[in-house]
């Protein structure tokens, strides 16, 4: 099910049985009764069948919602064993398409700690560790036609790749910081981008709006008071010129601009 997560967990541990609570927190908070295992005689089994633990099985959960950060998940018992082996979000929340390809160039610095970096889809500078092995990614089934029209492109490519390597080389080290020395090293890496609000709870991302918006009519009050001011100016001329006439528009314009209602695209 697609609104369900999938954990497997495993048990190497000695029987799970919960330390004794003193009679402080009995009183604070009822413990036991997190877990029934007097109701469910699952404490009297593991007693009369201490070796019946689960010690060495692994099994899937399907659960409408787990926390893998939860402290209470991290270890078993002897507390090395991790509980959760692995998890798989079947819910789709927060998938990112990662369609676009770009090249990423490998780069040493003058301590010679190399990185990868690639210009995100945000327009920032992205850099990722210099040991990752990124490598081509397998090329789609074509027909024959795309696949002269990429045999049409490889020899173009062909042509141009002394010319045209040379040229990027050059405007790179222009860009580039003199603290760090570009290498040749390339390697294909697919990117993607997805707001915040797109990641946000629906409350979360209304009380942001709403003040957003108005810290945004904040800043719009003084320029709307200014354009308005400048219209009632215009309505003493009884014969404006051309040219005023076409302020008078221009100002009418911005007023409609900033009275405008503004959607929050969110970042």
């Amino acid at each position: 099910s697609r609104d369900r997560l999938l954990s497997t967990m495993s048990s190497s541990s000695p029987a799970a049985v919960a330390p004794a609570v003193t009679a402080t927190q009995s009183q604070s908070f009822p413990v036991n009764d997190l877990v029934p295992r007097e109701e469910t005689q699952a404490l009297s089994f593991v007693q009369k069948f201490p070796h019946c633990n689960g010690r060495g099985i692994t099994i899937g959960i399907l659960d409408t919602g787990v926390d893998p950060g939860a402290s209470g998940l991290y270890n078993q018992l002897d507390g090395t064993t991790p509980k959760l082996l692995h998890v798989i979000d079947c819910t789709g929340s927060g998938d990112v398409s990662v369609e676009t390809e770009k090249k990423a160039t490998k780069r040493r610095t003058k301590e010679d700690d190399e990185m990868w970096q690639v210009e995100g889809l945000s327009g920032k500078k992205l850099t990722l560790p210099g040991d990752w092995d990124l490598q081509d990614f397998p090329k789609k089934a074509v027909t024959t036609e795309e696949t002269k029209v990429e045999d049409k492109k490889e020899e173009d490519k062909k042509d141009e790749k002394t010319e045209g390597d040379k040229k990027e080389t050059s405007d790179e080290t222009k860009e580039e910081d003199k603290s760090a020395v570009i290498t040749t090293t390339k390697a294909p890496i697919r990117l993607g981008i997805l707001r915040a609000y797109d990641l946000f709870p629906k409350k979360l991302v209304n009380r942001i709006k709403e003040h957003r918006a108005e810290e945004l009519q904040k800043a719009l009050r003084p320029l709307v008071a200014t354009v308005r001011q400048q219209l009632s100016e215009f309505k003493i001329i009884s014969k404006p010129t051309s040219e005023q006439v076409l302020q008078r528009q221009d100002l009418e314009e911005r007023l409609k601009v900033l009275q405008k209602k503004n959607d929050d695209p969110g970042t």
